[in-house]
């Protein structure tokens, strides 16, 4: 908790319960004392950790639902439905409090009210939810049985309790919540730096294609009649290109056109070494009129 000290101070530009010091009591359906507050400092805390594995960069905020249930029955939910950190109580007698908060970039749930889980309809002190959340005794027969409250989310004893002989029947039995169940649900984020790039195909322009079967088939051939020397390199003039335009009407053909099909897009640096090749999941087909812009994006 000291550790979190500087951290939790930091989050009080979302809420005032982001206090390391505060702790505030009062009472609460007929119970005196009830922690209220953060009581970060020296009052009781359920700290819950959450391995960033889960949530990514940070957790979602308005995504949190902590539930508690006994015997099962839903006894009260907390939500962080402000989206502010603050963890609020929906049902029962501490229906609308705030029993908690959430770190949401650090991954950490601190619970902190004492106030008792139950149905807000007049019930007592002794008729509370109860169970063995801490494991200790109050007698060489009985587990302690602690009224139900958020400081108990999630409590479970893996150790034995204090004993006085382990192997007399009745003071050698470890106790461990027997009625109670919990579910924590929440979404994370994940932010992944993207660049984005334009590719402008303009018209009149990126109209050859290197395809070799650009060529037509008469004239397949031409590099070989192609001349060059040490000082000189010349191509054949006029090679015919294959007409590619398919006519609508059968044994006709329409008049030549410059037309290609793109497929690829090439991303090169600022030295013109290609980085990275975008594939089209359709090739685009291009006439000398035609101007397409590309949206690439990349994540690094």
């Amino acid at each position: 908790m000291m550790a979190l000290g500087t951290t939790i101070n930091d989050y009080k530009r979302y809420s005032p319960v982001y206090d390391y010091s505060i702790i505030e009591t009062g009472s609460l359906g007929g119970l005196e004392g009830v922690d209220l507050g953060s009581g970060l400092m020296t009052g009781s805390v359920n700290l819950i950790s959450i391995p960033s594995i889960f949530f990514g960069s940070s957790i979602e905020k308005g995504s949190i639902s902590l539930k508690f249930y006994y015997t099962g029955s839903l006894l009260d939910e907390a939500k962080d439905l402000r989206k502010n950190g603050e963890l609020i109580s929906t049902m029962g007698y501490a229906s609308g409090s705030v029993v908690g908060m959430v770190l949401y970039d650090e991954g950490f749930i601190l619970l902190t009210s004492s106030a008792p889980i139950g149905p807000n309809d007049g019930t007592t002190a002794d008729q509370f939810a109860r169970d063995a959340y801490t494991g200790q005794r109050v007698d060489t027969s009985d587990a302690q049985q602690d009224i139900a409250s958020w400081l108990y989310f999630g409590a479970y004893l893996t150790g034995a309790s204090i004993l006085d002989d382990p192997d007399d029947p009745d003071t050698g039995a470890n106790y461990y919540p027997s009625a109670s169940l919990w579910r924590m649900s929440f979404r994370g984020t994940n932010k992944v730096p993207t660049k984005t790039m334009f590719a402008k195909a303009k018209s009149g322009e990126v109209n050859n294609s290197q395809n070799p079967t650009w060529i037509s088939s008469s004239h397949a051939k031409w590099q070989d009649i192609s001349f060059y020397n040490s000082a000189s390199y010349i191509e054949p003039k006029q090679v015919p290109l294959k007409n590619t335009v398919q006519s609508e009407y059968c044994n006709h053909e329409d008049s030549f056109e410059k037309q290609v099909f793109i497929s690829k897009l090439g991303i090169y640096d600022e030295d013109k070494n290609l980085i990275a090749v975008a594939k089209l999941a359709n090739p685009v087909l291009k006439k000398e009129s035609d101007a397409f812009t590309f949206k690439l994006k990349m994540d690094f």
